[in-house]
């Protein structure tokens, strides 16, 4: 089972980042898989220096999170990514892919939970391909404001575009940042 998530994490991060950013993953960080439910794990990067001690201290207090939540394990093998895997490669200026960079309204649209849709697409950041999880990308700032699954195939854009097919959903919304204030509670 250990085995599987960490190959379904590599799987990912060899498609999707540049050899060095993977190498910079693995010599900065520690990953780490802390159970949320039955069937979701939280997938963690937790700096090497800090992750002896986490250890440790864990040994004596249950820990609930530790680290940069890079994604998250469903059923054990399942890997999806969190916006932070990116962003971690944008803000270090690693070359990445699997991703979609938005037109400024698709990226408010997406920001307040909706789909994707064709004509909000500005571009693919390849590779890319139907059923893959994608991050959403600000065109503003180029940053990754959520993360969707590629429901269309990419190769067939120009068409769907030709066709009048533009407010089919390209990337169904996962997951975005809008999402932690929509469910923010105030007493």
């Amino acid at each position: 089972m250990v085995r599987e998530r960490v190959d379904a994490v590599v799987s990912y991060m060899d498609k999707c980042f540049c050899k060095e950013y993977k190498d910079y993953v693995f010599k900065e960080f520690e990953i780490r898989y802390i159970p949320k439910d039955d069937i979701i794990s939280r997938v963690t990067l937790i700096p090497k220096d800090a992750a002896e001690h986490i250890a440790d201290l864990s040994t004596r207090v249950n820990i609930l999170f530790a680290g940069i939540v890079i994604g998250w394990m469903k059923k054990g093998k399942k890997f999806i990514p969190s916006t932070h895997l990116f962003n971690l490669a944008i803000h270090e200026s690693f070359e990445f892919g699997c991703a979609v960079v938005a037109k400024e309204q698709g990226a408010k649209a997406f920001l307040y939970g909706k789909d994707l849709l064709i004509a909000s697409v500005d571009r693919f950041l390849y590779p890319v391909e139907r059923g893959l999880y994608v991050a959403v990308i600000d065109p503003e700032d180029m940053t990754a404001i959520g993360i969707g699954r590629l429901v269309i195939n990419p190769g067939n854009f120009d068409r769907y575009v030709s066709e009048g097919r533009v407010l089919l959903p390209a990337v169904e919304n996962v997951f975005d940042l809008g999402k932690l204030l929509r469910n923010e509670s105030y007493v």
